[in-house]
C-alpha cells in the first residue's frame, strides 16, 4: 500500500450536520484522525491531514498535525457537483486512492446516483463511509460506497485501519467446488 498521505477525508459540512450534536462529533473525529495519524505515519506528508469539506461549495480544509482542528462553518445544502468536481480533480494531481467520508447520508436519490456513477467510474478508489448522527442513512451510505463499509463513529479506528490493497478484499476466497474444479482441469 502506499504511504498514509494518500487518505483523502471527505466532510459533510452542510446544515444537516449542526443537528444532534454532529458538528462536534465530526471536530472529535477529525482530532482523533490526526492525532491517529501523526502517531502511526509521523512522516506524514506536508504534516497535514487532506480533508475536503463539501455543502454549497466544496473546500480544502487545512488539518496540520501540530495545531488544533479548524473552526469547521456547517451550513447550507449538499451540492454533489462540486464534491465530485473537487475528487476528480484531486485524484488527478494526487496518489489519492482511498477516500473516506464522514457524514450523515441525507442525500437525495438524484445525488446518491451521481456519486455512484462517480465512483463506478474510479474502480481503483476505495470508499469507505463513517455514519455521522443517529439520523444517518446506513441505507445510502452504502450505496455511495459500493463494495466499500459503512461503520459507526464509535467505529472510526476499524474504518481507518485495514484498507485493503486495489481490489484484493473485495473478491471473495475461491469455495473447496472452485479450487477442485481449478485443478480438475
Amino acid at each position: 500500500m502506499k504511504n498514509e498521505s494518500n487518505l483523502l477525508v471527505v466532510l459533510d459540512t452542510s446544515g444537516s450536520m449542526k443537528e444532534f450534536g454532529k458538528n462536534m462529533l465530526i471536530r472529535n473525529l477529525l482530532a482523533y484522525i490526526r492525532e491517529s495519524f501523526r502517531f502511526n505515519s509521523p512522516n506524514l506528508k506536508n504534516n497535514e491531514l487532506k480533508v475536503i469539506s463539501f455543502a454549497d461549495k466544496a473546500q480544502f480544509i487545512i488539518i496540520n498535525n501540530f495545531e488544533d482542528t479548524p473552526q469547521i462553518n456547517f451550513e447550507g445544502k449538499t451540492n454533489v457537483e462540486k464534491i465530485i468536481e473537487l475528487l476528480q480533480h484531486e485524484i488527478k494531481n494526487d496518489e489519492t486512492n482511498r477516500i473516506l467520508f464522514l457524514t450523515d447520508g441525507n442525500f437525495t436519490n438524484n445525488e446518491i446516483k451521481k456519486i455512484e456513477e462517480w465512483r463506478v467510474a474510479h474502480p481503483d478508489l476505495l470508499m469507505r463511509s463513517v455514519a455521522i448522527g443517529p439520523d444517518s442513512s446506513i441505507k445510502k451510505l452504502k450505496k455511495i460506497t459500493g463494495e466499500g463499509t459503512v461503520y459507526k463513529a464509535e467505529e472510526i479506528t476499524t474504518a481507518l485501519k485495514h484498507w485493503p490493497i486495489k481490489n484484493e478484499a473485495i473478491q471473495p476466497p475461491l469455495s473447496i467446488k472452485d479450487i477442485a474444479n481449478k485443478y480438475d482441469k
